[in-house]
Order: structure tokens, then C-alpha cells, then sequence
């Protein structure tokens, strides 16, 4: 997508998870895929890290996501318990949110 500016906003979305499964957001300053536990997680860096859950459809829905007010990358991906997998663990496709 385009880069987030000052007056704009995007919707950062995680869908198709578990039910109000335990689901860690993670960001970082860079990419470096790594497999981990029957996936790949993909921030490297690592600068932050949000625990929380997803909603009774599997669901996680950020809304009216600003830029950040500087210039910054970070490469953002999710994480969560998914009692399906053998690790029993799931992985989101990675993205990467620029801000301007």
C-alpha cells in the first residue's frame, strides 16, 4: 500500500484466528524470516511487543491507524495460540507499515 502521511489512516487487521485466542503483535525495525515453532516469524529488532486477544470470530481489528508524526518503517506481524498446529502456534503474513 501507500505510505501513511500526516492526515491519512489505514485499518491494521488480523483475521481467520482463533477465538479469543492470546495474540501477540510484534514489531520491528527490520526483516529477518526465522523459523520458529512449525512457522516463520519475520520482525527483527524487535521494538515492541502487544499482548491481547482476538475477538469471539477470530478477529483482530485496529481502526484508523495515523502516521506516527516521523519517518519510520516497521515490519509488523502477529502471533497467536492455535491449539490446531502441532507447536500450537500460528503465524500472520508479516507487513511492512511506513510512515511519513
Amino acid at each position: 500500500g501507500n505510505p501513511l502521511k500526516a492526515d491519512g489512516q489505514a485499518e491494521f487487521a488480523l483475521l481467520g484466528a482463533p477465538a479469543s485466542t492470546p495474540v501477540y503483535v510484534i514489531a520491528g525495525a527490520s526483516a529477518n524470516p526465522t523459523p520458529t515453532l512449525g512457522g516463520t516469524l519475520v520482525p527483527d529488532q524487535v521494538a515492541l511487543i502487544v499482548s491481547t486477544t482476538t475477538s469471539p470470530q477470530g478477529r483482530l481489528v485496529v481502526p484508523g491507524v495515523a502516521a506516527f508524526g516521523v519517518p519510520v518503517s516497521l515490519v509488523v506481524q502477529c502471533a497467536y495460540v492455535d491449539g490446531s498446529q502441532p507447536s500450537g502456534a500460528g503465524f500472520s503474513n508479516a507487513i511492512r507499515i511506513v510512515s511519513e
